[in-house]
């Protein structure tokens, strides 16, 4: 069984191509093999083609889909090791802002220690600038210097301003 469709359900000419990717209906297995036998049978009777093509033209069908089964289950593997590989980079680039954040945090405790200093260290203290982008034009703010820079910098100030923009 694939993906919670039983081998019961699906038509004889997909399971007995053993498709795995390409779900056909019944319709289009049947214009598939039986379609393909009578149009073999007209060209044959046409004498456009010879007899053999009654033969050959539903096995040439049923090797395209098995081909095209094949490729779709090379692009399925494909896409899923790169959600994986994604998955794995973010993964690894929060682990990093975590590990950093920790760092500084252990810094700024130790360094308050040293000087005798408050024993907690807030989130807004261990905020950095951001350095400035190089060869980017640079974006307007529109309510830069209504507030007050400590305040636009601190983490609670920041979720108030968004939660009141949110709708607008």
């Amino acid at each position: 069984m694939i993906a919670g469709i039983g081998a019961k359900d699906r038509p004889f000419y997909a399971r007995a191509l053993g498709l795995h990717y390409v779900r056909p209906s019944g319709l289009l297995c049947f214009f598939f093999f039986e379609g393909a036998i009578a149009l073999a049978t007209l060209l044959a009777l046409a004498e456009l083609v010879t007899w053999w093509a009654v033969v050959v033209l539903p096995g040439a069908i049923a090797i395209m889909v098995k081909i095209n089964d094949l490729i779709a289950g090379f692009g399925a593997r494909s896409a899923a090791r790169a959600q994986a590989r994604a998955a794995v980079r973010s993964a690894t680039r929060r682990a990093a802002k975590r590990e950093a954040k920790a760092a500084r945090r252990q810094a700024a405790l130790a360094s308050a220690a040293a000087d005798g200093g408050p024993a907690q260290v807030d989130d807004e203290d261990l905020l950095e600038e951001a350095p400035a982008a190089v060869g980017r034009a640079s974006v307007p703010q529109p309510y830069a210097g209504l507030a007050a820079p400590d305040e636009v910098r601190s983490s609670r100030a920041r979720r108030r301003q968004s939660a009141a923009h949110r709708y607008d």
